[in-house]
């Protein structure tokens, strides 16, 4: 029961992420946040293009869990990975047609090193993350 609450939850967490998303990603002209440390510039819009598909990896992640003992398991994780990687490049795609934006191949690629990597991250740690749940 605790399980589909949490599920529950984390599916309304996920689609308004989503939301979220796509409402910033088509917002004209959002200027740069860089950070100079030591000669160095650190580009700000990589790192949040990393947390906020990391953020969508956790969310799809608990709002779709299914048992590993279910014979769809593999399919799951392969049709929330297509998802997850279809949705970084629609995102970085569209901004080609915004007024002020661009798309950036780098940015597509933080955007699915975050997905993947915390995905998978939580995938190889799901039946611990299961006990806590």
């Amino acid at each position: 029961m605790k399980s589909i609450n949490i599920r529950r939850f984390t599916g309304v967490l996920f689609w308004v992420w989503v939301s979220v998303i796509i409402v910033l990603s088509i917002i004209p002209g959002i200027p740069d946040h860089d950070i100079k440390i030591r000669g160095f510039e650190i580009r700000m819009d990589y790192i949040e293009h990393f947390v906020v598909f990391a953020v969508l990896a956790v969310l799809l992640k608990f709002s779709r869990s299914i048992s590993i003992k279910n014979k769809k398991h593999w399919l799951n994780i392969g049709l929330n990975i297509i998802f997850g990687l279809s949705f970084s490049y629609l995102v970085e795609f569209v901004q080609i047609y915004i007024p002020g934006r661009a798309y950036n191949p780098v940015d597509f690629i933080y955007n699915m090193g975050g997905f993947i990597l915390i995905y998978l991250l939580l995938f190889l740690f799901q039946k611990k993350i299961q006990t806590f749940l």
